[in-house]
């Protein structure tokens, strides 16, 4: 299978103060010779609260505190697997051991 990291934008999404909460969106999908399988992961961090909020898919996966979070779920039947955490006030998103932000300039990675 190959892990094919598609598109990742923020935006500040705040109702009065617009950069006190942001939404972190991360497209990514997943190709075989038989099929494509498309996920899309969003971390919403509203900085007021001390909240995160991590859904997959349309699942909510995680809500709660975002002190030190480093996150990780199962992302499928074929047991790929993802992990959130926040280094330097900047999150990212790991899939399979591989780091989303090295390969969204069109890399891929054969697994």
């Amino acid at each position: 299978m190959q892990f094919l990291p598609m598109c990742k934008t923020k935006t500040d999404v705040g109702n009065i103060i617009k950069s006190s909460k942001t939404e972190t969106l991360w497209e990514f999908s997943f190709r075989s010779e038989e099929q494509i399988e498309k996920h899309n992961v969003i971390l919403i961090d509203s900085k007021l609260k001390n909240k995160i909020t991590i859904i997959h898919n349309g699942n909510r996966m995680f809500m709660g505190s975002n002190k030190k979070l480093n996150f990780q779920w199962i992302l499928d039947d074929n047991y790929n697997k993802a992990q959130i955490f926040e280094k330097d006030d900047a999150w990212h998103l790991i899939v399979n051991n591989y780091d989303f932000d090295d390969g969204v300039n069109g890399n891929y990675y054969q697994q």
